[in-house]
């Protein structure tokens, strides 16, 4: 410390006396700190999972691992959402390296919340790069720049009816050449039989079963603002579409004929049917053996449907993508950090099933989680990194992976793959449209009121909410984009 203190000008030591000291300090303490235990940084990873009781000390014990490979330790932080990320960022809380959702991180990024890593990983840490395909970097673009690593899993995306195939058998039903979800009502027919089967397991406080029908014409733009997938030109919105109306008025019918329960407005699930082993006819976004997994959660023995096509979108892409924060005094620490996470074995499958011997054992190479684990510690695997080097968990098949893969690439793009249009001057036009949404779609969605009197009041008050102005402000950015592209 003497010598390098006699070693500046005097002049330096005179202007920068108190400063230069308190530096000289921190870099000593940083000094001692690194040949004692290997680390001099601590890389603070935020999650929007709950907290459980070891998450902790999972970050210890991978900390082992970080801090002998890269030089830093790593802590967990557990229960952000996006609200208490952008609370985060607005304080001087140092934050490294976050999971976002799709539209949160577009928006963040182009407030510079998050690092242009676009070239970094290109050109330093091409194992990284190399981890996960090219057109999974390239579609989870903004801007045509990278802010952050996408998460390597299934990346397309399917939607897809389930039944026990014990309902199909019974009724002699031919469920081959089904590809749209008008087509399964000779199912919810045979269900209807069985007084002790769920019919539609759908619920009011959700619209997800919408995707069943939207996503096998249309790709979305923002919220429900669609392009029609064969002609990929006009931005519409989808209340305002032939295929909407068909829809609500198939599901009334539905409602009406006993297909849907009729307490389903205030339903909040179908476990008693699952317990007993009636489940009845249900959906989801599909990835292969999606129904193996959910089969065994319903107690069902489940044939897939699928009512649309397999396409790669722009929500599909990037499904929590982790980021490095522009306020990270750490980045290629971090950026070594997720090259670690994406290439070692050991680093995602702890990150994802926690400690082996405490959380999980291996049989014959396939986790096993121990009774009441969970409750411990959680993180999802579809959502934590490179899943393709995972552990399987001990009943999922051995070619799961493999499967993905294949999946991935028998995909087709949506119409408006890498279009990210900047809502910032129509974002209270759109949050306008979202309330009227919200006040009568769950409520049509379910088939639990008259179409008649409540499609055309949504419409209008759609009118009212600037619903045109945002189509006409889309178009012109997709316009354009579709010139430069």
């Amino acid at each position: 410390m003497n010598k390098f203190i006699k070693g500046l000008s005097a002049v330096l030591v005179v202007s920068m006396l108190a400063t230069g000291l308190s530096a000289c300090k921190k870099e000593a303490e940083k000094t001692t700190e690194t040949s004692n235990n290997g680390s001099s940084d601590t890389l603070k990873i935020f999650f929007r999972w709950k907290n459980r009781p070891d998450c902790q000390l999972v970050a210890e014990e991978l900390s082992k691992i970080t801090r002998e490979r890269i030089g830093v330790d790593v802590e967990f932080n557990f229960g952000y959402n996006s609200d208490k990320v952008s609370l985060m960022l607005a304080s001087n809380e140092p934050m490294d390296i976050g999971m976002e959702a799709y539209a949160t991180i577009i928006d963040r990024a182009r407030k510079n919340a998050y690092v242009d890593i676009t070239d970094k990983v290109r050109n330093e840490y091409k194992d990284l790069y190399n981890a996960i395909p090219e057109e999974l970097w390239e579609g989870s673009k903004i801007d045509g720049r990278n802010y952050a690593v996408p998460t390597y899993k299934e990346f397309a995306e399917q939607w897809t009816v389930l039944v026990d195939k014990q309902v199909l058998a019974d009724n002699n039903i031919d469920y081959t050449t089904m590809d749209e979800l008008k087509d399964v009502e000779p199912i919810l027919e045979a269900l209807k039989k069985d007084p002790e089967r769920a019919g539609f397991e759908i619920l009011s406080t959700s619209t997800t079963h919408m995707n069943l029908v939207l996503k096998n014409k249309y790709d979305i733009v923002v919220e429900e603002f669609v392009i029609k997938r064969d002609e990929g030109e006009k931005i519409v919105h989808f209340m305002e579409t032939p295929e909407y109306k068909e829809y609500v008025y198939m599901m009334r019918d539905w409602y009406n004929k006993g297909y849907i329960a009729k307490d389903i407005t205030t339903r909040t699930d179908y476990t008693s049917f699952h317990n007993a082993g009636k489940a009845g006819m249900t959906f989801l976004s599909y990835h292969p053996y999606a129904e193996v997994t959910l089969g065994f959660a319903n107690n069902a023995d489940y044939q897939t449907i699928h009512v649309s096509p397999i396409t790669k979108s722009n929500t599909s892409m990037m499904a929590t993508p982790f980021g490095i924060y522009s306020k990270s005094k750490n980045v290629d620490k971090c950026l070594e950090f997720l090259q670690l996470w994406n290439t070692e074995p050991q680093v995602k499958n702890m990150i994802t099933y926690g400690i082996e011997g405490k959380h999980y054992d291996l049989v014959n190479g396939k986790v096993r989680r121990r009774e009441g684990a969970l409750d411990l510690y959680k993180n999802d695997n579809s959502a934590t990194g490179n899943m393709m080097i995972s552990y399987l968990l001990e009943d999922e098949p051995d070619d799961k992976y493999e499967q993905f893969d294949i999946f991935n690439k028998s995909a087709i793009e949506a119409c408006n793959l890498g279009f990210a249009p900047d809502t910032s001057s129509i974002m209270s036009k759109i949050a306008a449209c979202e309330n009227v949404i919200s006040e009568y779609n769950p409520l049509l969605c379910c088939g639990a009121v008259d179409p008649d009197q409540y499609l055309e009041s949504m419409i209008q008050g759609l009118k009212g909410a600037g619903v045109d102005k945002v189509k006409e402000e889309l178009q012109r950015q997709y316009d354009e984009w579709k010139k430069n592209k």
